[in-house]
């Protein structure tokens, strides 16, 4: 059945744009060195599930790609994926708190068999009923699949989620309390060098929310899809309003789409790295646009400085770069 055209072309600019943004994540990374961490890895692993959402989408929706065996298979991958990454990076939060001296080994020993072992198990288990699927979801064999897939993989990686938040919300809590108290009872120069390890753990329950944010986002946009795939292997499918159908497609595309807003908001070095990615996007805008006239050696703070002609004015531009953000000060000067 085709997709009507006020239902194709939103989900496919949203699949678009999922599309991208995921791929600006993987660039991010990437690009930038210091963002190689197994936290970010995983980040990667989720992203790339994100883009082969965006592409499952924009193919059935947009392109009109309506072989059900292959979507079927496709979005079976994207969500037992998206849930074991998601349970991946919550464990390598759990870990970074509740064993920090052990973690960089555990993970330097694990991080690619972890890698692994999600896109191999969600690959597989995706591509297992297309053994016995002949058109017909109620048959025995695909309503146990179903049931053992939903429950195995995502019901109980989500416990565990929820676990380990809820773990990592009071060891947090307990450290900061403890870590008060001894501030409060030692001198001042104890202090400050106390405070480092206080700076840590607040620094890492963030990073923790950050992931219980996108867990609780790829809950939500699936919940419309798990609860008519279920009511249709009980034979009770007509009982879904039509609205939720209409509308799952939606909820995916939009979780997809907020991922990398969370990271980029609430997560410390994305927000750094996307910061400076925009500040190198504008600085190619102002030099495709403008046209260089005079460039003295040093200015009086031994910074580079670019005299821009613009109009009849001159614009002085002095350009600060580090090593995470760059920064761009502009002076007008009449002529």
């Amino acid at each position: 059945m085709e997709t009507p055209i006020e239902i194709a072309v939103p989900l496919g600019i949203f699949s678009f744009l999922v599309i991208i943004e995921n791929s600006v994540v993987l660039y991010l990374v990437l690009a930038n060195r210091h963002m190689r961490t197994y936290t970010n890895g995983f980040v990667v692993s989720l992203a790339s599930s994100d883009i082969l959402t965006g592409l499952v989408i924009f193919c059935q929706y947009l392109i009109g790609f309506q072989n059900a065996a292959v979507i079927n298979v496709a979005y079976a991958v994207v969500l037992i994926s998206g849930a074991a990454n998601i349970t991946s990076v919550t464990l390598d939060r759990y870990l970074a708190i509740t064993k920090p001296f052990k973690y960089t080994d555990l993970m330097r020993k694990y991080f690619k068999y972890i890698t692994f072992i999600t896109w191999t198990t969600s690959i597989l288990l995706a591509v297992l009923p297309l053994g016995w699927y002949a058109g017909n979801i109620t048959e025995v064999f695909h309503k146990v699949y179903v049931f053992i897939t939903i429950g195995l993989g995502v019901i109980t990686p989500y416990f565990f989620v929820l676990f380990a938040n809820i773990r990592i919300y009071c060891i947090v809590r307990k450290s900061v309390k403890r870590e008060k108290r001894t501030l409060s009872s030692v001198s001042q120069e104890q202090s400050s060098r106390r405070r480092a390890p206080l700076k840590i753990i607040v620094s890492e329950a963030k990073v923790a929310r950050v992931f219980a944010c996108t867990a609780l986002a790829f809950a939500i946009s699936w919940f419309p899809v798990l609860y008519y795939t279920i009511a249709a292997v009980l034979g009770s499918f007509n009982s879904v309003p039509n609205i939720l159908v209409t509308l799952s497609p939606f909820f995916i595309v939009i979780g997809s789409l907020a991922n990398p807003l969370i990271y980029s908001f609430m997560k410390p070095d994305f927000k750094i790295a996307s910061r400076a990615l925009l500040c190198k996007i504008r600085l190619v805008g102002l030099k495709r646009d403008m046209c260089v006239a005079y460039t003295p050696a040093k200015s009086l703070n031994g910074k580079p400085l670019v005299t821009i002609v613009a109009g009849t004015k001159l614009e002085t531009a002095s350009i600060l770069k580090t090593e995470n953000t760059c920064m761009l000060k502009t002076e007008m000067v009449e002529v």
